[in-house]
């Protein structure tokens, strides 16, 4: 969904997020883990949380198998990214496969836990501060309303990327307000709100209900090559916006008040997303960088440039439990098993992991609430 989403987490438009957890991260470490300036170190087997997994096993094994699907096509031999390191990708693979087997043998978490600790070593990232607290964030796939041809409601178009590079540059304003690309018939779908399309190239990738009948899944495929500037941050910094309220719902809603301002507030970022049509099944999320379906709340995007593509993890944190309404009535703890599979522009470093949370309303509003800390462990045989 980056890559084919070179999107950021909804929570990545702002510097802050309402409905703030307390500030426990629910996977502080007992031993301190000196990185020495390392993107990611090994631990001693005690020292990351027990294993506390809040979700069904056929998810992790879908999202396990999605990865080996791809991960066996790759050239075994070759070397791939690990920290500031390099190992062979056939490791990347037999922590995949030996998993999914202790996934079949071990029916209940306790044991499960102990057999990864045996059967593995765990790879801390340094996170943010250097001491492995990562800032976790969530993404989602939102779902649009939009027709294959233009019309008075549906009049804001998604577009597939210009060959001319030239017209690919173009900024954000150049395109969505200066026509830039009409009339070369780069339209791929036509949507009803220049907001809703905004947010959809931060997400990288969506499902539009046609006018026509149907649904058409897009994805990210190129970028214009302008860099990403945070409309969140810059409303906070006018004081449109207080840090601690928000979120995309409140730049939304801020937005709908103020419709002379979405110009001046969306060109702000003149990076632009190009999309493709996908062919998808309904029940499969949309692509990560790898080719592969993303599996709600067990894939994650991080720093390709530092992590294994595909690679296996565990990710500690907290998550909003919400009511019919989504509010926020409280938050629970997890660490549970996840899989790389995707990345994103604003995912950079060592200290940032961004959660797929999956698809409409609901993810949205969980995706919208996680802006918080957390930890992050690779796994490797031993």
């Amino acid at each position: 969904m980056r890559r084919a989403a070179i999107a950021i987490a909804a929570t990545a438009l702002a510097t802050g997020c309402a409905s703030s957890p307390p500030p426990d991260d629910g996977g502080e470490t007992a031993i301190t883990i000196d990185f020495a300036g390392a993107p990611m170190a090994s631990v001693p087997t005690g020292s990351f949380p027990p294993l506390d997994d809040d979700l069904d096993r056929a998810s992790i094994r879908a999202a396990i198998e999605g990865s080996l699907g791809w991960l066996r096509e790759k050239d075994p031999a070759e070397e791939v990214v690990f920290g500031d390191e390099r190992r062979p990708r056939a490791r990347v693979v037999e922590a995949a496969e030996t998993l999914l087997a202790l996934l079949d043998e071990h029916e209940d978490d306790a044991d499960l836990d102990a057999a990864l600790r045996e059967r593995f070593v765990a790879w801390q990232t340094a996170g943010t501060d250097g001491g492995g607290e990562i800032l976790m964030t969530g993404y989602f796939e939102p779902e649009l309303a939009g027709s294959r041809e233009r019309t008075d409601r549906f009049r804001y178009p998604l577009y597939r990327p210009p060959e001319d590079d030239g017209l690919r540059g173009q900024t954000r304003d150049a395109i969505d307000e200066e026509a830039a690309l009409a009339d070369h018939g780069l339209e791929i779908v036509w949507l009803d709100d220049p907001v809703e399309r905004f947010f959809l190239h931060v997400q990288g990738s969506g499902r539009v209900k046609l006018a026509e009948g149907g649904i058409l899944r897009v994805g990210f495929v190129a970028k214009n090559g302008h860099p990403y500037r945070s409309i969140g941050k810059m409303l906070i910094a006018e004081g449109s916006i207080p840090a601690d309220e928000m979120s995309l719902q409140a730049i939304r809603a801020w937005l709908a008040e103020r419709p002379d301002e979405i110009r001046r507030v969306l060109s702000h970022n003149p990076s632009y997303v190009y999309f493709e049509a996908r062919e998808l099944a309904d029940e499969q999320g949309p692509l990560g960088n790898i080719g592969v379906p993303l599996t709600t709340g067990r894939s994650i995007a991080t720093d390709t440039a530092l992590f294994p593509k595909g690679a296996v993890a565990i990710l500690s944190g907290r998550r909003p439990v919400t009511d019919e309404t989504g509010a926020v009535t409280g938050w629970e703890t997890f660490t549970r098993l996840v899989v790389n599979q995707d990345t994103g522009g604003a995912i950079k470093g060592p200290g940032r992991a961004d959660l797929y949370c999956g698809s409409g309303e609901t993810a949205e509003r969980i995706a919208g609430y996680l802006r918080h800390p957390g930890r992050l462990y690779f796994l490797m045989p031993r």
